[in-house]
Formats: C-alpha cells, sequence, structure tokens
C-alpha cells in the first residue's frame, strides 16, 4: 500500500508514505499515514504572496486560518486601515489583495489610490464584505475589484478565488 492513490475517508484524505504525514489511520490491519489532499503542495514554483486587509484583527486571524492550509499562498502582510494596505501593496508587490470594503477611511483617501496601487504593483483586489448588496458590490468594481466574497463563505471560496486569480 506504500505511495496508494486510493482515496478514502470521504474523498478528503489518501494513503501516502509513512515518512510523509503526521496523522495514521487502521486499515485492514495495519497502520498508514495519510495527509489531507488541501494541504498538498501543487507543482507551482513560486508560492501566491497575499496580503490581507481587514480593520478586524479577529477576521484576519480567521482568513490567516484560512490561507495557513494551503501550501501554495502565503501572506505576506496585514493590514487594519487603507492608508497601511496602500504602503504594504507599493513594498511587498503582492499577486493577490484580500480587502474588507467597509474598513475605516480617512478623508483624504480615495479609491483611485487603491486603483494605482494594484496597477502599479500587478496585484489583484478579492473584495469582501458582510453584505452583498448593489452599493457594496459599486464600491468593489470602484475599487478595482476581480472578485467579490461574502465574508460568511469565506472558508469555501477564498482559496479556490485566489487560485484562480494567480
Amino acid at each position: 500500500m506504500k505511495n496508494s492513490s486510493r482515496v478514502g475517508l470521504k474523498g478528503k484524505w489518501r494513503i501516502v508514505d509513512a515518512n510523509v504525514s503526521h496523522w495514521t489511520v487502521k486499515n485492514n490491519w495495519a497502520w498508514y499515514k495519510v495527509e489531507s489532499i488541501l494541504a498538498k503542495p501543487s507543482q507551482r514554483k513560486m508560492p501566491i504572496t497575499v496580503v490581507v486587509a481587514d480593520d478586524r484583527e479577529l477576521l484576519r486571524k480567521v482568513i490567516r486560518g484560512i490561507l495557513d492550509r494551503d501550501c501554495d499562498i502565503k501572506i505576506v502582510g496585514e493590514a487594519e486601515n487603507f492608508p497601511q494596505t496602500i504602503t504594504l501593496m507599493r513594498e511587498l508587490a503582492p499577486t493577490v489583495l484580500v480587502m474588507d470594503l467597509h474598513m475605516d477611511a480617512p478623508n483624504d483617501f480615495s479609491p483611485a489610490d487603491l486603483r494605482r496601487a494594484l496597477a502599479d504593483t500587478g496585484s489583484k483586489l478579492i473584495a469582501m464584505s458582510i453584505w452583498q448588496d448593489d452599493p457594496s458590490r459599486a464600491l468593489a468594481a470602484s475599487f478595482g475589484s476581480f472578485t467579490f466574497l461574502d465574508k460568511s463563505c469565506l472558508g469555501a471560496l477564498l482559496i479556490p478565488a485566489i487560485k484562480q486569480l494567480s
């Protein structure tokens, strides 16, 4: 059964070499090591770099937890407001910016500043909001968003959205 490609445990786990993983499953009177297919690195040479921008630390931690499950994605920075976001964008030039649409903004901030930073760095924006209404979608478009996600669905949609944009 060494390096078997057989999929088991409801399609989320597979049998792998005993030296690869951390968890074991007893099957047919033998112990086999298993690893998550979600954590399996792809053939990508460079990781997808991400900056996360949200004014709530708890949500940044949740997003970090979601993205840490994927070996192809690396969080390179976190911001809690728009000026920090633009500074990090210019310094780090990430592949993707994951940003809350409704962060507190200073009076001198305009969506054009963010669009310019995105254009200068070649980054793509994934906007997220708890509200899925037309004004939020219009705000996402004004920022230059490629993708608009509901915050309540980030666990299922964020990693595929990032990989699609990269």
